[in-house]
């Protein structure tokens, strides 16, 4: 049953967009003067490498758009499979060193270093990430499909596609209008949080009730 559902899963990825998400992730790990949590650095994360393998997705579809050659599905299973192993093995190396490339950056900047990076952590949150924002954009492809799907009975083929993608668009962005930018703002101040505990607290504080550092 696990070895059944792996295999679908792997069927229905993209390689391309599994080595851009990989690059994007292990871009998201480099040092940064900003302190984050493993919360904030997982979401981070798992956005990076959404928005990597949205891009390879695109790639994928534009090659299919230009009628190239495909590899054959037994051949693309087993090519996601070897690529899938690859970026696993490039994320590992970059959670190996994401604390020690943070505390390069801490020791110029004459911080206390972290003690670790939480690497399993982070991976949770990033996979978690991930995962909610693959299953949105499945939710808005086959949503636009109903929509277009729907007025093609009225309109034509092509004007019908671009209204279902715009209406798709408009739903899910009433829907989400305010909580991402709760949950934007929400981060930021944890991130920020951490930053002003490091501020010494033997530092005079400005007079100016409107000046930072009240």
């Amino acid at each position: 049953m696990i070895r059944k559902a792996l295999a679908r899963t792997s069927g229905t990825l993209s390689g391309a967009g599994l080595v851009l998400g990989t690059l994007f992730f292990a871009a998201s790990l480099t040092p940064s003067l900003v302190p984050r949590t493993y919360l904030t650095q997982g979401v981070l994360a798992g956005a990076c490498f959404a928005v990597g393998y949205g891009l390879g997705v695109s790639w994928r579809l534009l090659w299919a758009y230009l009628e190239l050659p495909a590899l054959p599905e037994r051949g693309r299973r087993l090519g996601n499979a070897v690529v899938g192993a690859a970026c696993l093995i490039v994320a590992a190396v970059f959670l190996w060193r994401a604390a020690g490339w943070q505390n390069s950056i801490r020791a110029v900047m004459a911080l206390p270093p972290v003690e670790s990076a939480h690497p399993l952590k982070l991976c949770l949150v990033a996979i978690a990430t991930f995962a909610v924002l693959l299953g949105l954009a499945r939710l808005f492809r086959a949503a636009s499909g109903l929509i277009a799907a729907w007025l093609k009975r009225r309109i034509p083929r092509r004007l019908a596609n671009v209204l279902g993608v715009a209406g798709a668009a408009l739903l899910f962005w009433s829907l989400a209008n305010g909580v991402l930018v709760r949950t934007t703002f929400r981060l930021l101040d944890s991130s920020f949080r951490e930053y002003d505990a490091l501020l010494e607290p033997q530092r005079r504080q400005p007079d100016d009730p409107l000046a930072a550092g009240r």
